[in-house]
């Protein structure tokens, strides 16, 4: 039990490097300096996805992406903020932005380990940095060229292709290097575990490390992770910039399974047993099943379709699995999709509107007189009851 609770408490999350940069009178303000760096930029918000790699010689390699948006003129408070206009912070504030983030970041880190010193240099070659070190790098985005480019590198996958819903997530993406993304640990257990070869001949395990290695880092990453969103929000930025939904992980699928069910009517289909569905995820084959299904070459024949998926199918000996779904099937099954979402659009509604109320009644003010009498009531003891001693009867 000890060892467990130690275990525990040792992947137990704190407030890091990344809090600090969005908090404290520097950057929000103080009675000396009510605008703070904050104002003087004009933030709005971020958009940050979290990336994991983890090497045979340095261990684990977290770092942060980050779309900062600053320049904007902001009115209201929480979910009734909106951005009122746009100005161009000056090169000062910038400059101040950017040294008080690596003051701040650098600190943090060599708070947790006191030895570590971001390097000056970089000798990778193309590396996101520029040569500038690995601590924190700034790049300005000034055209919508710069601004798609940094979204593709920030939700690109292992093979560069857009994956179905919730899998576009940084921490698919193949590492350069000595170092491994945490599925690619996935795909040499899968391999080492199935008895492929682990020669560095063409078709051998991919990966690094032994087994037994995969594993357990494998098992880290799970425990340290486990309620983490790859990329996330900042509060309220959604409404800010006028886009619907929420902040919450639930939003997310939500507008994932909208844009999903939205893009076009289903036109065939094939329905896959549980047992050759499992057999397809096991091997790792469930996303190119899925691209099968939708095809590249633009032919939904029933047929066409039912053969491309059964060809990745039989890679997994479960082609006899599938079933090639009837026209009333397939359109059964696109009126339970819209269904579906329609209901997961109507519980989203709802959840924001108890989140605005919540909202509402924290904001409410407090009847300080009331709350006083209370803290009396609670903390004045109640008087005694008289006992009469029992008579004794001989």
């Amino acid at each position: 039990l000890r060892t467990t609770q130690a275990e525990l408490a040792s992947t137990r999350r704190k407030a890091g490097a990344y809090q600090r940069l969005i908090t404290g009178g520097t950057w929000a303000g103080r009675k000396c300096d009510p605008e703070g760096i904050r104002g003087r930029i004009g933030y709005i918000g971020m958009i940050r996805a979290t990336e994991v790699t983890v090497g045979l010689a340095n261990g684990w390699h977290p770092h942060i992406h980050a779309i900062v948006l600053v320049g904007g003129r902001t009115t209201g408070e929480r979910a009734e903020k909106r951005v009122a206009g746009t100005f161009e912070p000056s090169e000062n504030a910038l400059t101040e932005w950017q040294n008080h983030w690596r003051t701040v970041w650098v600190g943090a880190l060599q708070g947790i380990n006191p030895k570590w010193r971001p390097s000056d240099d970089c000798d990778r070659t193309n590396c996101p940095c520029g040569g500038k070190g690995h601590a924190i790098d700034f790049k300005r985005l000034e055209t919508e060229r710069d601004a798609k480019d940094l979204g593709e590198y920030i939700a690109k996958t292992q093979d560069g292709k857009q994956p179905a819903l919730e899998l576009t997530r940084a921490d698919l993406k193949t590492a350069t290097g000595e170092n491994v993304t945490p599925f690619e640990l996935l795909f040499r257990i899968g391999d080492l575990a199935n008895g492929v070869p682990d020669d560095g001949e063409e078709g051998s395990a991919s990966g690094i490390g032994t087994l037994e290695w995969n594993l357990a880092k494998w098992h880290e990453y799970e425990r340290a992770t486990k309620g983490r969103r790859a990329i996330e929000w900042t509060r309220y930025l959604r409404q800010m910039l006028g886009i619907e939904g929420g902040d919450t992980h639930e939003d997310d699928l939500d507008m994932l399974f909208g844009s999903d069910a939205e893009d076009g009517e289903l036109r065939a289909g094939v329905a896959i047993a549980e047992e050759g569905w499992t057999a397809v995820t096991r091997k790792g084959l469930d996303l190119a099943a899925t691209e099968a299904a939708e095809g590249k070459d633009g032919n939904t024949d029933p047929e066409a379709v039912a053969g491309r998926v059964r060809e990745i199918l039989a890679l997994a000996d479960v082609a006899d699995t599938a079933v090639v779904l009837s026209a009333a099937q397939v359109a059964e099954a696109y009126t339970n999709m819209l269904d579906n979402l329609a209901r997961r659009r109507e519980e989203a509604a709802a959840r924001r509107r108890r989140e605005h109320e919540d909202q509402e009644h924290d904001d409410a003010p407090v009847d300080t007189a009331e709350l006083q009498a209370r803290l009396r009531r609670r903390t004045t003891p109640s008087p005694r009851p008289a006992v009469e001693a029992p008579a004794v009867t001989p």
